[in-house]
């Protein structure tokens, strides 16, 4: 697939919420090993999205850090 996922972040009162959604990929997309299918999990520190054999570790910074 060309387009696996989506990460997508709004503004939740001043705290951010990101989530991830799969683009119906061909392999799917995985969120600390699950199958996210059709959910928009929220993402947290530390989470590991699997795309295509690759790992992705998220990392959160806290406000006002560069």
């Amino acid at each position: 697939s060309g387009r696996h996922a989506e990460v997508m972040v709004r503004d939740n009162r001043g705290t951010p919420k990101i989530w991830i959604s799969d683009s119906n990929s061909t392999n799917g997309t995985q969120l600390n090993g699950s199958d996210i299918f059709t959910d928009r999990p929220d993402l947290s520190h530390g989470d590991t999205i699997s795309i295509a054999g690759v790992d992705i570790t998220v990392v959160l910074l806290p406000n006002g850090r560069e």
